[in-house]
């Protein structure tokens, strides 16, 4: 959330939330978890409905996540794309990508004993290991930019929730609900 709300402007994900609301008491309604004139209450509150436990779970799993995966999805898909035209060997592209994703430790180190490995194995001749080093090492800069989460996440959020199916946005109320007992409880 906090990465999401960091890249958004805040007038936007005020106006994400204040949608969010109305498809959180249209969902209760179509789910049947409350009565109309309950339903007719929450949207005469909408500041209330915001205030609760189970809207602020069902925001973060209906909107947050699944704009947040599909950018990151993204950004790997770019990372990978630029990483194949560097002319580095495929058995290193992995190896490369989790370094500039940040999903491996040890920092670029890591990078280097794989290179050292395929010298060793004679997969690479020690010229070529170098040079793969210095345009990974070089290369890194831009593929964490490359990287970067794009910043139209709201737009994101409205897709991917327009998309869903009935049935899965009650299975996401339903979730948020369960996870609010469990949080209270």
């Amino acid at each position: 959330m906090e990465h999401f709300a960091s890249k958004i402007n805040k007038d936007d994900l005020a106006a994400l939330r204040q949608f969010a609301v109305g498809e959180y008491i249209d969902v209760l309604g179509a789910a049947e978890i409350l009565d109309e004139e309950d339903i007719a209450e929450l949207h005469q509150s909408p500041a209330a409905v915001q205030d609760l436990d189970s809207f602020r779970f069902f925001f973060v799993s209906a909107f947050v996540l699944p704009a947040y995966k599909e950018a990151t999805r993204e950004a790997g898909k770019n990372v990978k794309s630029d990483i194949s035209g560097l002319g580095v060997p495929k058995a290193l592209h992995q190896t490369l990508h989790n370094q500039v994703m940040g999903t491996a430790k040890g920092g670029f180190s890591v990078f280097k004993r794989k290179v050292d490995s395929m010298i060793q194995k004679g997969t690479l001749s020690p010229e070529e290991g170098s040079e793969v080093v210095i345009k990974a090492r070089s290369a890194i800069p831009a593929l964490k930019k490359s990287a970067e989460v794009s910043d139209d996440l709201v737009e994101k959020s409205l897709d991917k929730w327009s998309s869903m199916s009935k049935k899965k946005k009650v299975s996401i109320l339903r979730k948020s609900l369960d996870q609010t007992s469990e949080f209270q409880g």
